[in-house]
């Protein structure tokens, strides 16, 4: 047999199991344990996704498409082991530091008796095995995008007790500034589930149930290290947004800190007295929302990259969030989709100077 028809084997099994999954809304379970072996086992020993990205090809505009990208985010965070569960969990926390220099104060991990402590606090209220918390800060980007096959070396080494664990993302660090914005970093940590334990992380009522402790995870970020030796020097806001599992978590800080930036930038534009027009595009090319904002007086740019598989949904709620808090109904003149090159051409024409975002 060649090795073209081995691969069109493989793609039509994933294909057929996918549709089967479909048609019994979730309930087959041995093709979902084909769908879990052929996404799992790709990201885990190849990371080209080649089966994977063939299905996608064949099921392209049915419900099975996005079932299967649902199926690769679940695997690059959860590791079924032969005896075990391993999630990787992140909580998103929106802070800012402000201080009289730049730079007088940067924190580089969590308060780590804050961190324990919640650790512990989340694992009794969700049900898991287990939860460990890395003190160390992430970006979100940097997770969402962290190989599997690393990550869950990672969360083997945190599960077995290593504070601050090698080979895992790249951290970060939060430094303080005279007028800081808001930014959003992220703990990392792993869950520990017996073999086909429900995931329940993502829940509302998990989330319900952990809303009181989100105050531990602001704690361990206002009284990190760097704050207390130096706390005559900067004041620290911090605001927890929830436990997840990571593909989750990020989407959720991601969606806070677009939805933050989108007000600063609109609170501080110079709206005159003749109307806004709003006109948006995505540039497919570099995967980015470009929203260009006109006035009489002011022409902005806002960009944001989206995340993989993320479409322009959350951006334009946001933008609807945004446009209702600070621009006067009858002020708006036009807020429209139009395509990224007359895009361009409108933004040259309208003088632009400058964007935000990223």
């Amino acid at each position: 047999m060649s090795v073209t028809n081995i691969f069109d084997r493989q793609v039509d099994s994933l294909v057929d199991a996918v549709r089967r999954l479909v048609r019994s809304d979730g309930r087959d379970g041995a093709a979902s344990d084909i769908v879990r072996k052929q996404v799992g086992g790709e990201l885990m020993n190849y990371g080209r996704m080649q089966v994977v990205s063939g299905a996608m090809g064949e099921l392209y505009g049915e419900p099975g498409c996005d079932l299967l990208k649902k199926a690769v985010r679940h695997h690059r965070e959860t590791f079924y082991l032969p005896d075990r569960t391993l999630s990787a969990v992140v909580v998103p926390v929106a802070v800012r530091f402000k201080s009289r220099g730049a730079g007088d104060v940067q924190v580089v991990e969590a308060h780590p008796d804050e961190i324990d402590g919640l650790a512990q606090v989340v694992a009794r209220k969700v049900g898991s095995n287990k939860v460990v918390f890395d003190t160390r800060l992430y970006e979100g980007t940097e997770l969402f995008y962290f190989k599997p096959n690393e990550m869950l070396a990672f969360l083997q080494k945190l599960e077995a007790g290593e504070r601050r664990p090698d080979g895992g993302p790249e951290t970060t660090v939060v430094r303080s500034s005279a007028e800081p914005g808001w930014r959003v970093v992220y703990l990392l940590g792993v869950e520990v589930n017996e073999p086909g334990a429900t995931l329940a992380m993502n829940t509302d009522e998990a989330q319900r149930l952990l809303r009181e402790d989100r105050c531990h995870a602001e704690w361990a970020l206002s009284e990190a290290s760097g704050l207390l030796i130096f706390n005559n020097k900067a004041t620290a806001e911090a605001s927890c947004l929830g436990f997840w599992y990571v593909s989750r978590g990020v989407l959720e800080g991601e969606t806070w800190l677009r939805g933050a930036q989108l007000y600063a930038l609109m609170n501080g534009f110079d709206q005159g007295i003749s109307g806004v027009k709003f006109r948006y595009a995505l540039d497919e090319a570099n995967h980015h929302v470009r929203l260009l904002i006109t006035s009489a007086l002011m022409t902005v740019e806002f960009r944001w990259k989206l995340l993989m598989g993320e479409g322009m949904e959350g951006f334009l709620d946001e933008l609807d969030t945004v446009i209702a808090q600070l621009v006067p109904a009858d002020d708006v003149l036009v807020k429209e989709e139009v395509p990224l090159y007359d895009y361009e051409k409108i933004a040259r024409k309208a003088g632009l100077v400058w964007a935000g975002g990223r």
